[in-house]
């Protein structure tokens, strides 16, 4: 059912609406401990949060409380490069919509942290 909706969310532009057409949205939203993470990424690397489909109206709240800079964004695969990204300072909290994470077609929610010598903690919440 996940795939479905999936492909439904491009065709309908994330319209809740419509896609209400095709498939009960409530029923197959994911438990809320998959909207949480709270996460170590290592130094010089990027590394996949989750793989999921985001919904229009979803938003982020990162709490970056280590010691390095990083940046969040959508990629089209594992290996893609951050091509527009959210950049979260060390020792800040910022909220955003997650459209400004990327192309909300792109369904692996990545995290890069580029220190070289130094691995990161975050805490990353969505919201819709």
């Amino acid at each position: 059912m996940h795939n479905i909706s999936g492909l439904l969310i491009p065709v309908t532009d994330g319209d809740e609406a419509q896609l209400g057409r095709y498939i009960d949205v409530d029923e197959i939203q994911r438990p809320n401990e998959k909207f949480h993470f709270d996460l170590i990424v290592f130094s010089n690397k990027a590394d996949k949060i989750a793989s999921r489909t985001l919904l229009a109206p979803e938003s982020a709240t990162v709490i970056n409380d280590g010691t390095v800079n990083m940046k969040f964004y959508l990629a089209r695969t594992e290996a893609s490069p951050a091509v527009t990204f959210v950049f979260v300072p060390a020792g800040q909290t910022m909220t955003f919509p997650a459209s400004d994470l990327g192309n909300p077609d792109f369904r692996y929610l990545m995290v890069w942290n580029q220190s070289l010598t130094t691995n990161g903690h975050y805490v990353l919440t969505m919201t819709h």
